[in-house]
């Protein structure tokens, strides 16, 4: 998606336009748009709009107003139900769950802040949000939630200890935070792996200190692994012990006063014991890696040339499933989109071109020019 509220479909093999539709109600040229498929129907969430569009022409199937001032966490589909947070002018959220045919809304359950991260898994929507306490409003704090997906009620919530600020996991009965504390003057940011109880929100175990500033959490194939601005780790789910950490040229001491995101690592893919990510370094170049998923060690590294990215996206090529997307922040200023895979990433580049790359080499495979600049949005492969 792009600047006034185009929407396009491109063939994945040869960037060929298959088409392309233009979304009304969509004006600011700051638009950060959200795109989900699922059964042959592609939704958007961009501005106070949720679409959906027929996959095979781009028809308008439905479109609601959404009761938001901005969207800032894309949605999750589960079931034939649409979830997605919506942030309020009141400095208030809705998590808000819609029925896929026609966009009706369910219910909604509200928090006094921002929603930071959230899942979706069998009868419950897990998430974290922040909000401000004390006399004066000054202290933020953090929480993690568990809600019925039938009618939002609210199972359970509890404070955590520390900044909860990257994307949560859930798996095996338990959600995985990566949490950190803000340091005292002088001192870098220290970052730890929480394991808590899906039943209760109960406290299972938390990790050794690691020098990463707000960590991610991505559970593959029964490994945890967590994505910083400054590197990968992967942590066993049982204890939480660190089994290796990829930090590249990063160093793992960050200072408060220094940007935390000197390499930005995307979130990872692995297939076949192999790992991929990107990493956006200003000081020794942008590169596709491939990390042995076992011990963390270098396999190759494949620098990419002229990489300006504001959304990327690397397909997972013959598995049947679209590729997974997280937003990463760049130096606080610019957001860019990963999705990873064995064979392609897909790039939209701040000039305003969708690029195919080869993970094995970096090269570039073909470069579409698109119609109008890009916003920042989530890639889909389907």
């Amino acid at each position: 998606m792009y600047k006034g509220g185009w929407v396009q479909k491109i063939d994945p093999e040869t960037g060929l336009l298959v088409w392309h539709s233009q979304l009304p109600d969509l004006t600011s040229i700051h638009t950060v748009a959200w795109l989900v498929v699922s059964k042959n129907v592609v939704y958007v969430a961009a501005e106070k709009n949720l679409f959906a569009l027929q996959t095979s022409d781009g028809t308008e199937l439905w479109h609601v107003r959404l009761n938001a001032s901005t969207i800032s966490i894309g949605p999750i589909i589960q079931n034939d139900v649409l979830y997605l947070p919506l942030s309020k002018a009141s400095n208030s959220s809705l998590l808000e769950a819609f029925t896929l045919s026609n966009g009706r809304p369910l219910w909604q359950y509200a928090v006094p802040d921002e929603f930071l991260s959230f899942q979706v898994l069998g009868t419950v929507v897990y998430g974290a949000f922040d909000t401000f306490q004390g006399t004066s409003g000054s202290k933020v704090v953090y929480y993690l939630f568990a809600v019925h997906v039938a009618d939002g009620s609210q199972i359970w919530k509890v404070l955590t200890p520390a900044i909860t600020g990257g994307q949560i996991a859930v798996a095996n009965g338990y959600i995985y935070v990566g949490e950190t504390t803000m340091p005292q003057t002088g001192l870098a940011y220290q970052s730890s792996v929480y394991a808590y109880r899906a039943s209760n929100g109960t406290l299972f175990w938390h990790s050794s200190p690691l020098r990463l500033a707000f960590p991610s959490a991505f559970v593959v194939q029964n490994t945890l692994y967590i994505v910083s601005g400054v590197g990968l780790g992967a942590l066993d789910l049982q204890d939480g012990h660190v089994l290796w950490q990829y930090t590249g040229t990063a160093s793992l001491a960050i200072l408060p006063n220094e940007s935390p995101y000197p390499n930005v690592f995307s979130s990872p893919v692995v297939e076949d014991g192999t790992l991929f990510a990107i990493i956006v370094d200003g000081t020794s170049g942008n590169a596709i890696l491939e990390l042995n998923a076992r011990d963390g060690t270098l396999i190759a590294s494949h620098s990419i040339e002229n990489f300006n990215a504001v959304t990327a996206t690397v397909s997972q090529q013959g598995s049947g499933t679209s590729g997974k997307t997280a937003l990463l922040g760049i130096g606080f200023s610019e957001l860019a989109s990963y999705t990873l895979s064995r064979d392609t990433s897909y790039v939209i580049t701040t000039g305003g071109s969708l690029d195919a790359l080869s993970n094995q080499t970096g090269s570039r495979l073909w470069s579409v020019k698109l119609d109008g600049p890009a916003v920042v949005s989530t890639i889909i492969l389907a």
